[in-house]
């Protein structure tokens, strides 16, 4: 069985689920009563999740905050059976969040909380380390049987393995 090797944007997918059925007088939108709230993990690690929900194997890799987001984030990627060993914290940036408030079955808004700059300096290196360390441990000797999912929606620039002798990821 092949290994996936999922590398992009750590996302916290947050829900707020209510009804409304009214129009704020502060301003022409809706009041929504909230009537639950749910989280699940968004961007590649929704991807790593869909892969292990099909019996496959993911290797997660990215980064995340040192906040209380992040935190919840490697709980729901943890509860999911995959592997947090190639997420690295970074106290520079904080995780990226996108909470959705939906109305009667039908999204109202979306907030998104996140920085745009992309991953640089010792946190790049150290996901760059894990690639390493994950392509390779997946079969040393033919590294082609290890698939690499790239996401690059803004926080990565895009990252290459090549199967040489050097083990080199840039």
């Amino acid at each position: 069985q092949a290994k996936i090797l999922v590398l992009g944007d750590l996302i916290l997918d947050e829900y707020i689920w209510g009804t409304g059925d009214r129009i704020s007088p502060e301003a022409p939108v809706p009041v929504v009563w909230s009537e639950r709230e749910s989280v699940m993990p968004g961007g590649a690690a929704n991807v790593a999740g869909n892969i292990r929900a099909l019996g496959g194997e993911a290797e997660l890799l990215g980064v995340v905050g040192e906040d209380e987001v992040g935190r919840r984030l490697l709980r729901e990627v943890e509860q999911r059976g995959i592997s947090t060993e190639g997420i690295v914290t970074d106290p520079r940036r904080p995780t990226t969040s996108k909470s959705r408030v939906i109305a009667h079955h039908q999204q109202v808004v979306r907030i998104d909380r996140e920085r745009l700059e992309r991953v640089s300096g010792a946190a790049l290196e150290s996901v760059l380390r894990a690639v390493q360390v994950v392509w390779w441990s997946a079969s040393p000797v033919f590294p082609a049987t290890c698939t690499m999912v790239n996401l690059t929606y803004r926080q990565f620039r895009p990252i290459s393995c090549k199967s040489s002798k050097t083990r080199d990821c840039t």
